[in-house]
């Protein structure tokens, strides 16, 4: 079942279409219901928008086995008696198929509240999104799955477990300040990158585009070309200007890349907790009104994992160790988040919304100058040798997008 469409243009900033799909979360929900999945049932299932998204984003984490094997598994595993095998921890059927009144409770919830959703989630994103933004998507509700919500960096579909948000006891059915954070969350990714938030990729049939991504790393040669006088992607002369460019410190080009791509990170999931923290506590219930609060907690240890990843990065550390170090900050919302939200709530704070939006637009380089700009002294910000680090790793990037090999 599709839901309402909520769209329009607001003058000077980004626009909406937004629509809410639960044809997956319905047909599981049948299912455990009727208490049977025969594999007509199984089929449609697997066939929902839904389901062929979260195959296609686990599958993209190159697991040995067929993804969809694994979701029929976890399908079918659910129907079975607990005590045949431990549940699949990566869907948490279970849980839908011990309480499906519940699930039902909190579907229908949700089906009612959708206007309110997208108005809510709408006027929070509009003015943090460039004004040449433009969202237009479908929100795919599933039962299992894993995480609360997930996008892709070539799709505008979002997805969200319908699990994270069931409320057991009490008197509601459903979160939805927790739906409506997590939406914004996530939708922020959509629509920053359609505003062009995130590094310029041509598409992999461009020419010379493979070459040079695999050779420097897609990230730091978007960079680079942010840096640059080019008007278009043009893969030789970038070429000529990397080939040309000595790094410093030794440094490996595929190890920068890895860095810049942790920079890049820190800004855009940084930026979308900021974009969702407000959504947490909108009914006034209590239950998120501390969240962040608590939640950042750990922010100096955490500016002090971004200094030991500098650090080791100017030492000369690996490609590989630069993406554990990225896995690390990222994990179960590790410190890369945490930081993140605290550079754009101080750029916010400190410089003003434009320049927040502004820094965003323009690339994680300049979003941690606009930081730095700031003056972000103090126990729970940057400390200065890490700025000074960083701060030549971006004089250098600008260097190679400035130089001209023919002058």
């Amino acid at each position: 079942m599709v839901l309402g469409t909520c769209a329009g243009p607001t003058p000077a900033t980004a626009t909406f279409s937004i629509e809410f799909d639960d044809e997956a979360a319905t047909l599981v929900i049948d299912a455990f219901e009727q208490g049977s999945l025969d594999e007509r049932a199984r089929e449609a299932i697997l066939a929902t928008d839904g389901y062929q998204l979260l195959i296609d984003q686990v599958a993209a984490e190159t697991r040995p086995r067929s993804e969809r094997e694994a979701v029929i598994d976890a399908l079918s595993r659910a129907f079975e008696s607990a005590a045949l095998g431990e549940p699949n921890p990566g869907f948490e059927l279970q849980r839908a198929r011990s309480s499906p009144a519940q699930y039902r409770a909190a579907l229908l919830e949700y089906r009612r509240h959708a206007g309110r959703l997208q108005w809510r989630v709408s006027d929070r994103l509009r003015p943090l999104l460039p004004p040449s933004g433009h969202v237009a998507t479908t929100v795919h509700l599933i039962v299992g799955g894993r995480g609360a919500g997930f996008t892709f960096s070539d799709r505008d579909a979002v997805v969200i477990r319908l699990d994270d948000f069931v409320v057991r006891g009490g008197g509601e059915a459903i979160d939805l300040d927790r739906v409506a954070a997590v939406l914004a969350h996530e939708l922020f990714h959509v629509g920053f990158r359609a505003a062009g938030g995130l590094p310029p990729r041509p598409g992999e049939t461009a020419s010379g585009w493979t070459e040079l991504a695999s050779q420097y790393g897609p990230d730091v040669v978007g960079e680079v070309w942010r840096a640059s006088a080019l008007d278009d992607w043009n893969p030789t002369a970038l070429e000529s200007r990397f080939s040309a460019w000595v790094p410093s410190r030794g440094w490996a080009p595929l190890g920068l890349d890895r860095f810049v791509t942790l920079m890049s990170t820190v800004q855009n999931e940084g930026c979308a907790v900021f974009v969702d923290a407000p959504l947490r506590d909108l009914s006034g219930s209590g239950r998120h009104a501390r969240e962040i609060e608590i939640w950042m907690q750990t922010v100096e240890a955490d500016m002090r994992y971004l200094a030991d990843v500098a650090d080791r990065f100017a030492r000369g550390a690996t490609p590989e160790e630069m993406q554990r170090a990225l896995h690390e900050g990222l994990r179960d919302n590790g410190p890369l988040y945490r930081v993140g939200y605290q550079m754009a709530k101080r750029i916010d704070e400190h410089s003003g919304r434009r320049p927040l939006i502004d820094a965003m637009t323009q690339g994680p380089l300049e979003f941690f100058e606009t930081y730095f700009d700031t003056r972000p002294y103090g126990s729970d910000q940057i400390d200065a040798r890490t700025q000074t680090e960083i701060e030549r790793i971006i004089e250098e990037i600008r260097a190679v997008g400035r130089f001209d090999p023919r002058g």
